[in-house]
């Protein structure tokens, strides 16, 4: 791991490359009614995201994504996450 803070004239600069992890998600089934009044259940993912460093593993803490649940689906980070964790 590298250190992403420098001291450039007397300044500290942070030089962070950062990636979004999702930590966790979840499936929602929200009622709903579409365009002639009938009840529908429309199906939503909510993800909790955090921001992680790919230089120096330093993390810090992300907020709250919500999309469809075709968009989720396809969604690289949530696959990440479910997939489970990754050996370097």
């Amino acid at each position: 791991m590298t250190n992403c803070t420098r001291n450039v004239l007397g300044f500290t600069v942070h030089q962070h490359a950062w990636s979004r992890q999702v930590t966790t998600s979840e499936l929602l089934e929200v009622p709903g009614t579409d365009q002639w009044g009938r009840r529908v259940a429309d199906s939503y993912v909510l993800c909790h995201l955090q921001y992680v460093c790919r230089n120096c593993g330093e993390a810090r803490e992300g907020s709250e994504c919500s999309c469809d649940r075709d968009r989720g689906d396809k969604c690289s980070a949530r696959l990440a996450s479910l997939a489970g964790p990754t050996s370097h």
